[in-house]
């Protein structure tokens, strides 16, 4: 993730750790994430949500199957992705 954020201005796209998502998903305008419950409530707030696996595998939980997020399988798809919300 990090290595995506970089591919834009500073600023522009952070990567939190942080114990109280909520501030992070009210201040967000996409979420990116791999397979975290916390697509559903960036959906129940209507943010846009990216999900990576870049396994080769199976999604552990197949959010986008039901409409919640769109697949990225690459670094440069999350680029893509994140540049199309602009």
């Amino acid at each position: 993730y990090v290595a995506a954020a970089a591919a834009f201005p500073e600023g522009r796209v952070l990567v939190r750790d942080t114990p109280d998502v909520r501030e992070s998903l009210i201040a967000c305008d996409v979420l990116l994430t791999q397979h975290s419950s916390v697509a559903l409530e960036a959906a129940m707030l209507g943010r846009p949500c990216i999900l990576t696996n870049f396994t080769g595998l199976v999604d552990a939980v197949p959010f986008a199957e039901h409409g919640i997020g769109t697949h990225a399988r690459t670094p440069e798809q999350i680029t893509a992705l994140v540049r199309r919300l602009q």
